[in-house]
């Protein structure tokens, strides 16, 4: 029996392994519905810190602060937040980074909408701090979504392909499709999904009302809508060059 399971992890799908389990038949479903999505989420939360990284560098560099190498801490910061929740899960409090997240996602946004003016050290620090808070949700909730060895290898090449993603839509695509900074203001938004699609999936009853395919599903969606938003808005204003 216990070589039996062996094999079906390592050949077969995650339906089949719990059918030869006999559990019931909607648990299988489940079990294999979130197998399929996994890579998606894997996806999504390596590319998130990316985008996050690369449109928060180009807006600290070029319109807050023109200081040389300051590039280095946003970078460090980034492989801190990495370092830090994949050596360990003390690190990373899941309800505490939600809060902080989104509450420097605020601030955040205060800052790109340019509707308060504040020093350069205060923006700087608000940047780098709502950079980092992000980096660490994501990276932690990539700790959470491990799954065993026989995955890894996929794990690792989904993360890592879409770190690059991240970094060749805001350095190729968007430059191409926005005539105005907009990378950042993108990044914030999905960001804050993220926030509110992590809280509600961490309770119980909403799980069982709502398949996680969907929320997946409906997040998507929002982002795409929220994209075509900002392409519309930008073709109706004035063409500025970023």
């Amino acid at each position: 029996m216990v070589a039996g399971i062996g094999v079906g992890v390592y050949g077969l799908d995650a339906r089949r392994i719990v059918t030869s389990l006999s559990l019931p038949t909607e648990t299988a479903d489940l079990v294999a519905e979130t197998d399929r999505l996994s890579p998606i989420r894997w996806f999504i939360l390596a590319m998130l810190p990316s985008v996050m990284l690369l449109a928060t560098t180009n807006e600290v560099c070029m319109d807050i602060a023109v200081v040389p190498f300051l590039w280095i801490v946003p970078l460090t910061l980034y492989l801190l937040s990495f370092i830090l929740t994949f050596e360990s899960d003390r690190f990373y409090n899941r309800r505490v980074m939600i809060v902080v997240t989104a509450a420097s996602l605020s601030m955040t946004s205060i800052l790109v909408s340019k509707s308060v003016s504040f020093g350069v050290a205060l923006q700087i620090t608000v940047f780098f701090g709502n950079l980092f808070a992000v980096c660490l949700l994501c990276h932690g909730e990539l700790v959470r979504l491990k799954p065993g060895t026989h995955r890894l290898t996929a794990f690792y090449l989904t993360i890592s392909a879409g770190g690059a993603a991240g970094g060749l839509f805001v350095g190729v695509i968007a430059p191409q499709i926005f005539h105005v900074y907009s990378e950042l203001p993108l990044g914030i938004f999905m960001c804050l999904l993220l926030c509110v699609g992590t809280l509600i999936r961490d309770v119980p009853q909403f799980e069982k009302v709502v398949p996680a395919s969907m929320s997946l599903k409906m997040g998507m969606a929002i982002t795409g809508m929220a994209l075509v938003y900002i392409l519309a808005s930008v073709r109706q204003s004035p063409s500025i060059l970023a």
